[in-house]
Protein backbone atom coordinates (compact mmCIF):
# COMPACT_ATOMS: atom_id res chain seq x y z
CA UNK A 1 0.00 0.00 0.00
CA UNK A 2 1.41 3.39 -1.02
CA UNK A 3 0.50 6.49 0.95
CA UNK A 4 0.77 9.76 -0.95
CA UNK A 5 1.10 12.64 1.56
CA UNK A 6 0.70 15.27 -1.20
CA UNK A 7 -2.18 14.33 -3.53
CA UNK A 8 -1.78 17.51 -5.60
CA UNK A 9 1.03 17.81 -8.16
CA UNK A 10 2.26 21.06 -6.54
CA UNK A 11 1.83 20.91 -2.75
CA UNK A 12 1.80 24.14 -0.73
CA UNK A 13 4.97 25.23 0.98
CA UNK A 14 4.76 26.39 4.58
CA UNK A 15 5.54 29.96 3.55
CA UNK A 16 2.92 29.89 0.81
CA UNK A 17 0.29 28.55 3.18
CA UNK A 18 1.01 31.28 5.74
CA UNK A 19 0.91 33.90 2.98
CA UNK A 20 -2.56 32.76 1.90
CA UNK A 21 -3.68 32.75 5.54
CA UNK A 22 -2.41 36.31 6.02
CA UNK A 23 -4.02 37.54 2.79
CA UNK A 24 -7.42 36.07 3.75
CA UNK A 25 -7.10 37.71 7.20
CA UNK A 26 -6.33 41.09 5.64
CA UNK A 27 -9.18 40.77 3.13
CA UNK A 28 -11.62 39.92 5.93
CA UNK A 29 -10.44 42.90 8.00
CA UNK A 30 -10.73 45.31 5.06
CA UNK A 31 -14.23 44.07 4.21
CA UNK A 32 -15.27 44.45 7.86
CA UNK A 33 -13.97 48.03 8.00
CA UNK A 34 -15.68 48.92 4.71
CA UNK A 35 -18.93 47.36 5.90
CA UNK A 36 -18.90 49.26 9.18
CA UNK A 37 -17.96 52.51 7.42
CA UNK A 38 -20.84 52.18 4.94
CA UNK A 39 -23.27 51.19 7.68
CA UNK A 40 -22.40 54.23 9.81
CA UNK A 41 -22.79 56.82 7.05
Amino acid sequence: MTVNPAPTPHPWTTGGAWTVYAVWTLVAAVLAVIGVHRRDQ
